[in-house]
């Protein structure tokens, strides 16, 4: 399934497969700049593979700890395609109804400021809002500024912070939306 987010730019959005991993590490490893996050990224998607979640959808998992999706989102240029941005939603098990997570989102540095990574959050809201998400809660860190300065003018708000969560000065930040603004006309079936 491929959705066209974006079709006069070549914009399409696909759910990950296994032969995306390794495209998914590399543009993690780039967007974050660290191989350590790349190789985390490479754990979580290659777990989420080989469980067979990558072929259901994260509202219909059920009996699983964590229910996640990932996605990439794909330029097409003439008969080229390059995958360009990572993103995910997930649901952990103890969440409340109707709230879920974004899960690894990233835009490979040389397509940055083109207006890509607002429209693949947008695109990720409104899958979250399709499966019936009210709430997207994002975790995140005051290093990642141009995420951040995208999350704000999304309409994500700063709702909660932990000192030196991911090391010493680097917090967790927690941020959140709600989602009953967000058109889901969009968004094909079975994607």
């Amino acid at each position: 399934m491929d959705w066209p987010i974006d079709p006069e730019r070549g914009l399409h959005l696909r759910p990950l497969e296994p032969g995306h991993i390794q495209a998914a590490r590399e543009l993690a490893t780039r967007a974050f700049g660290s191989e350590e996050v790349g190789a985390q990224v490479e754990n979580t998607l290659r777990i989420y593979c080989e469980t067979g979640r990558s072929a259901v959808a994260w509202d219909r998992q059920v009996g699983v700890f964590v229910a996640a999706s990932y996605y990439l989102l794909f330029l097409r240029q003439g008969g080229d395609e390059t995958a360009v941005g990572l993103t995910g939603l997930y649901r952990p098990a103890w969440a409340g109804k109707g709230a879920c997570w974004l899960g690894w989102f990233a835009i490979d540095p040389p397509y940055r400021n083109r207006g890509y990574g607002s429209r693949l959050l947008q695109a990720t809201m409104a899958l979250a809002a399709r499966r019936g998400a009210r709430l997207l809660c994002i975790e995140t860190s005051p290093a990642l500024a141009p995420a951040l300065k995208l999350y704000a003018r999304l309409g994500f708000r700063e709702r909660g912070r932990v000192p030196d969560y991911w090391g010493s000065g680097d917090d967790l930040l927690i941020l959140h939306r709600p989602l009953g603004d967000i058109p889901t006309s969009e968004v094909p079936d079975g994607l």
